[in-house]
């Protein structure tokens, strides 16, 4: 196990922002020299996940097919790329949106 990498920062949207449309897009802080690990889901325990998108390199994923008048919450984990199998990531940051009805 490595040591756990620097955790990112959410940047938009802003916590509990209204998304007017079917999709948006979700930044964070780059942080140099890890993936990202995005989830977004339809409940705060992230059970009932609409994205779960490990090994990401970019600090932004699209995010579509939402449904109005929705509730989403997301969160991304940094995760060092050499722990790829054994997954050791920081703690999540994490954030929630609206859809317009």
């Amino acid at each position: 196990r490595g040591t756990l990498p620097q955790m990112t920062k959410i940047i938009s949207p802003e916590f509990m922002a209204q998304i007017s449309g079917t999709g948006t897009p979700l930044k964070w802080e780059q942080v140099p020299g890890v993936f990202y690990h995005l989830q977004v889901a339809t409940d705060p325990n992230f059970k009932w996940l609409v994205a779960n998108e490990p090994l990401i390199k970019s600090n932004e994923f699209e995010i579509k097919n939402l449904k109005p008048g929705q509730q989403y919450f997301w969160r991304v984990f940094t995760q060092n790329p050499e722990n790829k199998d054994g997954y050791t990531k920081s703690a999540a940051v994490r954030s929630a949106f609206v859809t317009a009805p």
